[in-house]
């Protein structure tokens, strides 16, 4: 997710670095980064950012939030043979 501190552009180039000459020589990494979803405890509205952070709610201003999506790093699918 935009939240979970992982640079995509970063995570890619490391994945590239390590395939060669391996048993991952023709594996593939896709990325699909999730927005940063969030719900205000003050005006209990939920809401969606394209920033890495977010400090206050964007409705009210609030700073009592809880984050609901976005920190994640799942893999969803490998195949190997």
């Amino acid at each position: 997710g935009r939240a979970s501190g992982i640079m995509p552009d970063a995570l890619l180039f490391a994945f590239d670095a390590i395939k060669p000459d391996s048993i991952a020589a023709a594996a593939a990494l896709e990325i699909e980064e999730v927005p940063l979803t969030g719900r205000c405890n003050s005006c209990d509205r939920t809401f969606i950012s394209e920033e890495e952070y977010v400090l206050s709610c964007p409705h009210c201003g609030g700073s009592s939030f809880v984050i609901t999506a976005g920190r994640e790093l799942d893999i969803l699918d490998m195949e190997v043979s």
